[in-house]
């Protein structure tokens, strides 16, 4: 979730500040290809955009957009079922023209095998 603080030019006499926020929420399908310690991988799919604007009472709003998601990461074993390491995330949202990187700690435990 991102929050904004506008410029106090649109400030109100009694001192209001304007503010928004915007969130996404993706519901994608991912596939990766990964070996002991490297995986990357793409996700597509719907993000539930969801936004709000403050000043002096609140106005909201919601879209679905679609959305792609790169990702890569390098694993480290703790031991045998734990896993803990660095990831990086590249998320495209096409209709609003959003590019965001997320670099990440990542940490899997693996429960069952086959």
């Amino acid at each position: 979730k991102d929050k904004f603080i506008v410029d106090n030019a649109f400030s109100d006499e009694l001192g209001s500040e304007a503010s928004a926020s915007l969130s996404a929420i993706p519901l994608q399908v991912g596939v990766s290809m990964q070996s002991s310690e490297i995986e990357i991988g793409l996700g597509m799919g719907p993000y539930l955009m969801l936004s709000s604007i403050y000043y002096g009472r609140l106005s909201e709003g919601r879209r679905i957009e679609l959305g792609i998601t790169f990702f890569g990461s390098y694993r480290f074993a703790l031991n045998e079922d734990i896993y803990i390491g660095p990831e990086l995330r590249l998320l495209y949202l096409s209709y609003r023209g959003i590019i965001s990187i997320m670099p990440s700690l990542s940490i899997r435990l693996e429960t069952l095998r086959y």
